[in-house]
């Protein structure tokens, strides 16, 4: 029964709280923990909740400057299937 209690306190936290955008310091609150540091044990951050928030800095005309001015993140190119297997001849 413990673990199953635990198990809904991580997917609140995380799922329903923080996916939702609640700071993390209202959860702790409504989890009673003193220190955000013991959240941060149930809560972990999605790959969803990450590609959510970048999203305004990925059309930022400053993000495209800076993208063009470093060359950051260059288009990669694919490996076809005659470059991908060494050739034996």
């Amino acid at each position: 029964m413990v673990g199953i209690f635990h198990c809904l306190r991580h997917t609140f936290a995380t799922t329903i709280c923080l996916e939702n955008g609640l700071p993390i310091e209202t959860v702790s609150k409504m989890l009673g923990h003193r220190f955000i540091s013991t959240t941060e044990l149930y809560a972990k951050v999605s790959k969803q909740k990450i590609a959510k928030e970048m999203l305004p800095l990925m059309g930022s005309e400053q993000t495209q400057t800076f993208r063009k001015a470093l060359r950051v993140c260059p288009p990669r190119k694919r490996a076809t299937a005659s470059e991908a297997e060494p050739s034996t001849a």
